[in-house]
């Protein structure tokens, strides 16, 4: 167990999961291909064949975009660009009343989480350094190959940057104690939530998260490191969830056992909530919560802007998750849903699988090199 427990431990502190492979040797790693128009086909919600151009032009009349991504995907992080600079390019663009300025448009990152938006605000503005940006903001491990570039479209631009996700040691602390956990945690650091309560799942979300998990344990199983680690490569390879919230779930007592080396919030922890998996579906809805929450108070401040989301596909996929809970702290905001997946069925559209994850689904070649390895390095 000690075992298990160093390996979650990591998986808490550091995402995604491949940040942990040794550093390859640049001089010996070859470079990623080129991203062309044969390495994606775009798709309307029910599979009808589309165009980037037509996902920009529906671009152009909501508030709220969400990217829905596998973060391994080097299609999608290059397509992410695109999608960034026609936004940018078309507030510049479309026509307005004489003396009003272009639409501000805003990149808001899962990436990063709420406590740091000082941070990566003092980057953007030139007040800091990017090492010393890096050094304060907790990046994920693959920063600066998959979303460097967007971040630096947006600070050569002078575009806002939101930093969007809940710190993962609220979502930690969820995933073993309960969302009713956070009321302890004193101000100012509540700064980096949303409200509380924050919104729970809707039935059909809760549902689907609850399907995800059963795939990876039986309730009753005790899990071997064998299984957990396989657990983390499938989540590290389709990013349902996260590894934080996988582990959490883990730590809540899905497997029917906790680490020894148990904190002092284990040891508070009521009695016969050792299996009480919704937690882990608690942990999740405050990240989606937070998201959303970062958005609708971009939005107040600024009714015009338009707003990029970018996060793991699960959570915005069949506008479930973040697009929920936004709508509940704005409703009536616009907003548009496109989901990139790799897929086997490339470059087809599977409609077993596919039909409404998006309003847009745009398919990518799975045989393009990952932008990180989701296997774990075999212990020597």
């Amino acid at each position: 167990m000690r075992a298990i427990g160093t390996l979650l431990a990591a998986c808490l502190t550091a995402l995604p999961l491949p940040a942990d492979t040794p550093k390859p040797d640049p001089k010996k790693t070859p470079e990623t291909p080129a991203v062309t128009a044969r390495h994606f086909a775009v798709f309307d919600a029910k599979g009808n064949p589309s165009s980037l151009d037509t996902v920009a032009e529906r671009m152009a009349g909501v508030s709220v975009i969400f990217v829905g991504e596998h973060h391994d995907d080097s299609v999608a992080h290059h397509l992410e660009l695109v999608l960034l600079k026609r936004a940018a390019e078309q507030a510049t663009r479309l026509a307005r009343p004489p003396g009003v300025q272009p639409r501000p448009v805003a990149l808001a990152l899962e990436m990063f989480e709420r406590d740091v938006q000082d941070i990566l605000d003092e980057y953007l503005s030139g007040l800091i350094g990017e090492q010393h940006f890096k050094d304060a903001s907790r990046p994920w491990k693959n920063y600066v190959k998959d979303y460097r570039p967007l971040v630096e479209f947006a600070r050569e631009n002078k575009l806002t940057v939101l930093a969007s996700n809940a710190p993962r040691r609220y979502v930690n602390r969820v995933g073993r104690l309960g969302a009713a956990s956070l009321k302890d945690i004193p101000d100012p650091s509540r700064r980096g939530l949303p409200p509380l309560p924050y919104g729970t799942a809707s039935p059909a979300y809760a549902a689907k998260f609850q399907d995800l998990m059963k795939d990876m344990h039986t309730p009753t199983k005790q899990a071997t490191l064998s299984e957990i680690e396989k657990g983390m490569v499938l989540v590290a390879q389709r990013d349902p969830v996260g590894i934080a919230v996988w582990s959490s779930f883990f730590l809540a007592g899905k497997s029917g056992e906790r680490p020894k080396d148990k904190g002092k919030d284990e040891e508070k922890k009521p009695a016969g909530t050792e299996h009480n998996a919704g937690r882990g579906l608690e942990a999740q809805s405050l990240w989606d919560a937070s998201m959303a929450y970062t958005i609708a108070e971009h939005l107040l401040r600024q009714p015009r802007a338009q707003v990029i989301h970018l996060n793991g596909g699960f959570h915005s996929e069949q506008r479930m998750g973040i697009p929920e809970q936004l709508l509940r702290y704005r409703p009536g905001t616009s907003l548009l849903v496109v989901t990139i997946l790799p897929h086997k069925s490339f470059p087809r559209f599977d409609v077993g699988e596919m039909v409404d994850r998006g309003d847009f689904v745009i398919v990518t070649d799975p045989k393009f090199p990952r932008s990180f390895s989701a296997t774990i390095p075999e212990k020597k």
